[in-house]
């Protein structure tokens, strides 16, 4: 059996109550009777009730995106046809444009702490939202490599060679020392001399396009 592209919940077999949105995107029992409603309803509050029920069952059950737009898409053209006015439902959220409650103070979708009406400092920060992805076309970009040096498993003695000959090796073709953190492996008692085994990671960065300016 499918399941709601809602809620998740297991839709049942031939005669339960289902709803279709799209081919392949199909509502169960608890669902397909709140948007049922949404169209049904000719009354501006019920609708708006039914509105806020929808959007807390896709907030609750991690409802993906292309199945929130679908929705949001339906709510907004009923509104639009209707005359609605949503003096009670959700709204958009001004930082990252998800659906949320007129009262709401943290939206639950990007952490913005909304206030009413917005601050310089929140205009701000809408405006660099709404433009982030042209500066994401302007920022460097990079490729990192991950490499690892065990110590010896005798005595754990860190290779110093090994590490300065990748080092060299690597910034010859580019590359830059990014960080290097150690990982302990284990213990070893040998010789009468305890001995703590660690793994050298070393990740390096090259740039592989230069900021626009």
């Amino acid at each position: 059996m499918a399941n709601c592209c809602i809620c998740g919940r297991k839709i049942g077999g031939w005669g339960a109550d289902k709803l279709t949105l799209e081919p392949g995107k199909d509502c169960c029992h608890m669902c397909a009777p709140i948007i049922r409603n949404l169209d049904e309803t000719d009354d501006e509050n019920t609708f708006f009730i039914q509105c806020e029920k929808l959007y807390k069952e896709m907030d609750a059950h991690g409802t993906s995106p292309e199945v929130r737009k679908i929705l949001e898409d339906k709510c907004n053209e009923i509104i639009a046809s209707k005359g609605y006015i949503n003096t009670r439902g959700n709204i958009n959220c001004p930082i990252c444009g998800q659906l949320i409650t007129p009262m709401t103070e943290i939206c639950p979708h990007c952490d913005a702490i909304l206030k009413n009406p917005p601050t310089r400092e929140q205009n701000e920060l809408i405006n660099i939202y709404n433009n982030r992805f042209d500066q994401y076309l302007k920022n460097p970009l990079y490729e990192y490599k991950i490499e690892t040096v065990m110590d010896s498993a005798v005595l754990g003695k860190f290779d110093q060679d090994k590490v300065q000959h990748l080092i060299n090796n690597y910034a010859m073709n580019g590359w830059r020392l990014h960080s290097a953190f150690t990982n302990e492996v284990g213990k070893n008692a040998a010789l009468g001399i305890n001995a703590t085994i660690n793994q050298t990671v070393l990740i390096f960065e090259r740039c592989i396009k230069t900021e626009e300016k």
